[in-house]
């Protein structure tokens, strides 16, 4: 269905960029807008859908620079996230790496700040490295008990919503590469989700 999509979705997001560089109507561009926004958000929840559907498997292992990544995803992200007030407080020791396949590491940062963004209204995002994990805190109101539950499960929609497949689509990248992913409440509130990456992850300053 993933692939089935992609053809004529492609179509009406090349239909509606020919009909944007137009002279339209300030009511006609913003819908011409809206359409390909939304063309873009079916795009990747199909190519998400895809994704839980494989057995994922590391295609290469190479050492990443953990903070370069994140600040890099950061400035992605951050814009679009509605105008927050938020920032990002980066506790990563310099030279801090993992090593693994870039597409996956990429996909689990990517979708544990789009996670923390959604929770977030204002203050820090902060990314912590604990030892051999990473630890992603949002100031949000925290997880309820089913969500600490169920938050990995595919197709499970917590409070805020959504289409429940950011992090089952990290629960999935971890397990093929080995990883162990958790959430918690943090203890002076916002929701912490937790990733240890074992052995992959190399650290010249490890903090306990």
């Amino acid at each position: 269905l993933s692939h089935e999509l992609r053809t004529p979705l492609t179509a009406i997001r090349t239909d509606a960029e020919l009909l944007s560089a137009q002279a339209l109507p300030d009511g006609a561009l913003r819908r011409t807008n809206l359409i390909m926004d939304n063309v873009d958000r079916i795009q990747a929840t199909a190519g998400s859908l895809l994704m839980l559907a494989r057995d994922l498997v590391p295609r290469e292992s190479v050492a990443i620079d953990l903070a370069q990544t994140i600040l890099r995803l950061w400035e992605t992200l951050h814009p679009a996230n509605g105008g927050k007030p938020l920032v990002l407080a980066l506790d990563v020791p310099s030279g801090t790496q993992v090593m693994g396949d870039p597409a996956l590491v990429e996909l689990v940062l990517r979708n544990l700040l789009e996670n923390a963004l959604r929770y977030s209204d204002a203050g820090e995002i902060r990314c912590t490295v604990r030892a051999t994990s990473l630890v992603v805190a949002d100031t949000g109101p925290g997880f309820s008990e089913d969500e600490l539950r169920r938050l990995f499960e595919r197709f499970y929609s917590g409070r805020q919503g959504g289409h429940g497949l950011g992090m089952a689509l990290v629960h999935h990248a971890c397990a093929a590469c080995g990883w162990q992913p958790s959430a918690r409440n943090g203890e002076s509130g916002g929701g912490e989700i937790c990733i240890d990456f074992g052995d992959s992850l190399r650290s010249p300053v490890m903090v306990a």
